[in-house]
This record gives C-alpha cells, sequence and structure tokens, in this order.
C-alpha cells in the first residue's frame, strides 16, 4: 500500500513536528482530506472501490477529487503522524487496536452488520474520527455494503463546513431585502461580497479577498425582457459571453469541453443550468476556471433571467468554493 498520497510538504513537516513533542495536540489537514487507517489485505481486496465510492470527481478545470483519501496500515511507521489528522477514518473490528481507540465507552455495536461510530479528539484535538466497525468475520463485502451511507455523511458534513466558513462575515440580509425592492430579485450572499449595479439591468457580486492565494468568486445577475422559452446550451454560452463584456477583467473565452448541461428544479425550476470552464489571458499568463450559468424565465415579471457565476482558485482544491457558488444561486428568486 503506498500509505501517504497527496499531502504537501508543509504539513508533512508540521506532523513530524508533532510527533517530536514539538507542538501542541491540534489536529491538522484540511476538511476535505482524510487519513484511512485500514488493513493493507482489506485495502488491496476494496482500495479500487473504496476510491470510487469515497472520492466522486467533479469537474472544475480538471476532473478533481471532492475528498482526498490517505490510505495508511495499521502496522506503517508513519501511523503515529498521520492518525493526528483533522478528519480520520479506521476500519475494522470491534478488537483492532486502531478501531478500540474510537469507540466511545457506551457505543452499542451489530453482530451481524458494519456500524458507523464518530469520537472526537481522539489523538488530537479539534478531529473527528469515524470507525467503520465491522461485525466478527465480517469483510470487504459488508465495507463495500456501508460506503454509500458513510460518503452522504462525509458529504453532508463538508457541505456544512463550507456554508459555515461562506456565512463568516454573516448574511448581508439587508441588501436581500434592497435587491428585492429595487431590482425586482432577491439573492442572498454573505457580507464580506461587494456589490455593483453598473447598468440597469446588471448586477455584480464580488468576493476577491485573498485566502492562502489568489481566489476570485464572482455572480453576475442580468435580465432581458420577455418571459422566453429557455435557450440553448450554445445560447447560454453566448449570453454569458455577451455579459461578461466590460464587467469581467479579463475578458473570458468558454472552453468547448468539458460542458454539462442540466434542467433545474426546485430553485429556478424549469431553467436551464451550464457547467463549464473559461479561460483567459493576461500579460501573456493563462488563467482558468470554473463557471456555473442558470437561465431562469419569470413570467410573473415578463423577464428571463441569467445567472453567471465564475470561481477562480489556482492551485486550490475547488469543491468548497463550487458548493459556495451553488449555495448563492439557490437563493435567487423573482416575481414572488
Amino acid at each position: 500500500m503506498r500509505s501517504i498520497r497527496r499531502l504537501g510538504l508543509l504539513a508533512l513537516s508540521l506532523i513530524s513536528l508533532a510527533a517530536c513533542g514539538q507542538r501542541s495536540s491540534i489536529a491538522y489537514g484540511d476538511a476535505n482530506s482524510i487519513v484511512l487507517i485500514i488493513a493493507d489485505s482489506v485495502w488491496d481486496e476494496a482500495g479500487s472501490t473504496i476510491q470510487q465510492i469515497l472520492e466522486p470527481r467533479i469537474q472544475t478545470v480538471r476532473n478533481e477529487r471532492t475528498f482526498d483519501l490517505t490510505p495508511i496500515a495499521p502496522d506503517d511507521p508513519d501511523l503515529t503522524k498521520l492518525r493526528l489528522w483533522r478528519q480520520v477514518l479506521v476500519v475494522g473490528e470491534a478488537t483492532d487496536p486502531w478501531v478500540a481507540a474510537a469507540l466511545p465507552d457506551d457505543v452499542e455495536l451489530s453482530t451481524s452488520e458494519p456500524t458507523l461510530v464518530d469520537k472526537d479528539d481522539v489523538w488530537a484535538r479539534g478531529q473527528r474520527v469515524t470507525a467503520i466497525v465491522l461485525p466478527p468475520g465480517g469483510g470487504t463485502g459488508e465495507l463495500v455494503e456501508i460506503l454509500p451511507e458513510l460518503h452522504q455523511i462525509l458529504d453532508q458534513r463538508f457541505r456544512n463546513y463550507a456554508l459555515n466558513r461562506m456565512f463568516v462575515s454573516g448574511r448581508n440580509d439587508s441588501l436581500t431585502a434592497e435587491l428585492r425592492e429595487k431590482a425586482g430579485f432577491a439573492l442572498t450572499v454573505p457580507n464580506v461580497y461587494r456589490v455593483s449595479n453598473p447598468e440597469e439591468d446588471v448586477y455584480l457580486f464580488l468576493n476577491d479577498q485573498m485566502v492562502g492565494g489568489e481566489l476570485i468568486r464572482m455572480i453576475q445577475v442580468t435580465w432581458r425582457p420577455g418571459a422566453r422559452e429557455l435557450p440553448t446550451v450554445d445560447e447560454v454560452l453566448e449570453w454569458r459571453i455577451e455579459a461578461g463584456e466590460g464587467h469581467y477583467s479579463p475578458e473570458q473565452m468558454n472552453e468547448e469541453t468539458p460542458l454539462e448541461s442540466v434542467a433545474l428544479e426546485g430553485v429556478g425550476a424549469g431553467g436551464i443550468e451550464v457547467r463549464g470552464v473559461w479561460s483567459a489571458e493576461i500579460d501573456g499568463y493563462p488563467m482558468a476556471g470554473p463557471f456555473i450559468s442558470r437561465v431562469i424565465s419569470c413570467p410573473a415579471q415578463d423577464r428571463t433571467y441569467l445567472l453567471d457565476s465564475w470561481l477562480y482558485a489556482p492551485a486550490k482544491d475547488k469543491y468548497e468554493y463550487i458548493l459556495q457558488l451553488e449555495t448563492i444561486l439557490n437563493s435567487f428568486d423573482c416575481g414572488t
């Protein structure tokens, strides 16, 4: 088994200091990075399935993992360091030492099927350890069976984390009310976003605060008169480029692939969403990032809206910021 995968050199140096007792026992690691303690024999048999279920991909600029698993054997010399991670997943029977340490005193375990158990601060403060406790004699069949449920738990936990981080500055409810009154639509953004209204039918929402490097999140809301029939994907792409002219710097192009489109349900039901990659160049330097564009018809106002959101986050995992953009887009309403 390859015990260390995609952990940064800085993180490794920090946990090396931890092993030498030269720091406080505060957990390390990103919120979507998970150290998996699992026997080599189980990983060899089920590792590819575990990765497929617990590391689903999303398309950003590249095919990106939503979670990063670092599998490590219980007898690996690096275990003392890596078990200090913020999120740790352990797999085995209740009698296995690496699993027993993660079991609450009052836990009730099934004798016929795997049990999911959470415990905080097992090896470090601020840590969450999740255990898949296999029944006595259980194997990879039982393990694989519970992985979809585990992924739902991990993903919801990460979504809550992303939402809390997004609104750490608070919700700009006064702006939401002002938009509803003056512009005819509502959108909820964090206080940290800056809003501008360069044209009567154009609103721009921008957050370009640097977080560990360059990071830009932008949403544009614009509209055309008439509750029109929904456009094709090509028409959506053409509209977002037209809408960005003079408002996005540098000016963007749509990459031909990858593109994903879907009919909207719930918020904006009956509308269309298109996801893809934008690209640009500034002073000879190439730039790119993911975008999410939605076109929503609003018969009550006799308008058709374009909600165009995009992200620039070079050398960063983008799943968290995609979730933030989705949350803002999902807050849109019109003509109620």
